[in-house]
């Protein structure tokens, strides 16, 4: 689009009367300016050129369009728009006029086959929303490990000291040292309606795609030039083996297509050749068959049940003595035999904590977190973060309508976890 082109639309698109977005590959760099100096805009990209100085001079005579790169709330650090083998910009631009800024929002896609990365312009009323949980995802690197113990150290120590501290902001300490340590993410439950690709669009082609999303990812994240420079690289590397294969996969795929059409002898070969070709339909959706409302009163009433009759066999009358043993603190012996049996790579509640998380923390940081633990045990007071269970129904057999038909993968708190396991071990001794 050029400087021309765009006079020509800023004077058609009159924002006192009208609404306008103008979006797509402008060749402008155009740095961190905003036209209305009001906001600070970030933006990967610090580079102005020739087009861009153009684009600055019509946006300053006309400061009633805004550009969301950087200051859209899906691209608060103005992600870069195109890399290729010469470089990475933001030269993909989206300008709106200030009377619809606020309804809109920008997202840079990693969905790719081409050099630019597609915009997603999204009108904040007409937004579909899908029943999705978002839950933290942490990933363990122990390479981040001392990161991770330095940050939990001092706050930790300093919450113990001041005595009023819980295991509730104790757990909250070990969570946003597992942020600074760069091992969290947003992780989705649940899938928005999508549709399946073609029929050559395999798994192997699917790895391909995840592993250039990664290292696409990991590009966005580096914030040091020296590192940018070696992860652009690994995203070129990655995307030019995807685009190899699927280039591979389509064209073997047509040259199939064609030898099944050309070589049909009757009306029924030419159609399931013809079938062959078309995407695969989507089957029906276990998750869809039944609503969340109806698998939270299934299994609550089935829970209820189970809990009943449990108690029912339970040897309520203790003796004294054995009514001081289980009242009593829990030591840092049981502490630490609890946690020696913690299991690796198992996935966290919805507070996301890992068991390695408890794993790594030194024997300071354990006494430290005992204190805390004895504090709940003996004040009755515990987080209710621990009262929240993830739970995903597996369908088994038999009528998948039926809720009885499903088994409950149930993922809880590892801090819940952890001190249940001391009860237990306690109950068992």
């Amino acid at each position: 689009m050029n400087h021309q082109k765009l006079k020509e639309i800023f004077t058609v698109l009159d924002p006192e009367n009208k609404k306008g977005v103008i979006i797509g590959d402008m060749n402008a760099r155009i740095g961190t300016f905003d036209p209305s100096l009001a906001y600070e805009r970030k933006t990967k990209d610090l580079v102005i050129n020739r087009r861009g100085k153009l684009l600055i001079e019509l946006l300053t005579e006309n400061t009633k369009y805004k550009i969301l790169n950087g200051l859209a709330k899906s691209d608060p650090d103005g992600k870069y728009t195109f890399l290729n083998k010469n470089g990475c910009s933001v030269i993909d631009l989206c300008l709106v006029s200030n009377n619809i800024e606020d309804k809109l929002d920008l997202e840079v896609l990693s969905s790719t086959g081409s050099s630019h990365f597609p915009l997603l312009l999204r009108y904040k009323s007409a937004v579909i929303t899908y029943n999705i949980t978002r839950v933290l995802k942490v990933t363990w690197d122990e390479t981040k490990q001392n990161d991770f113990q330095a940050f939990v150290e001092e706050p930790l120590h300093k919450l113990t000291e001041e005595g009023n501290g819980s295991i509730d902001a104790a757990s909250n300490i070990i969570l946003k040292a597992l942020e600074h340590s760069g091992m969290t993410r947003i992780r989705k439950l649940g899938k928005e309606i999508q549709t399946f690709g073609p029929r050559w669009y395999d798994d192997k082609c699917i790895n391909y795609k995840q592993c250039m999303k990664r290292t696409l990812r990991t590009l966005r994240k580096v914030k040091n030039e020296d590192c940018e420079e070696e992860a652009k690289l690994n995203y070129l590397r990655a995307k030019l083996s995807y685009d190899n294969l699927v280039k591979a996969k389509k064209h073997r795929f047509t040259s199939i297509l064609h030898t099944k059409l050309s070589n049909s002898r009757n009306t029924k070969e030419f159609y399931e050749a013809l079938s062959y070709f078309r995407p695969r339909r989507k089957g029906d959706n276990q998750n869809y068959l039944i609503s969340p409302e109806d698998f939270a009163s299934y299994f609550s009433d089935l829970f209820d049940a189970k809990s009943q009759e449990l108690y029912s066999h339970l040897p309520w009358s203790l003796a004294n003595a054995e009514q001081d043993q289980m009242n009593k603190d829990f030591s840092f012996f049981e502490l630490n035999q609890v946690i020696d049996k913690l299991s690796l790579r198992k996935a966290a509640g919805s507070d996301g904590i890992p068991n390695e998380a408890w794993k790594s923390l030194s024997d300071f940081q354990k006494y430290n977190m005992l204190k805390h633990i004895n504090s709940a045990w003996n004040t009755c007071e515990y987080p209710e973060e621990w009262t929240k269970i993830i739970m995903t129904p597996v369908f088994k057999k038999g009528d998948n309508h039926c809720s009885a038909n499903y088994r409950p993968i149930s993922l809880v708190n590892t801090g819940m976890k952890l001190f249940t396991s001391l009860l237990t071990r306690r109950i068992q001794n």
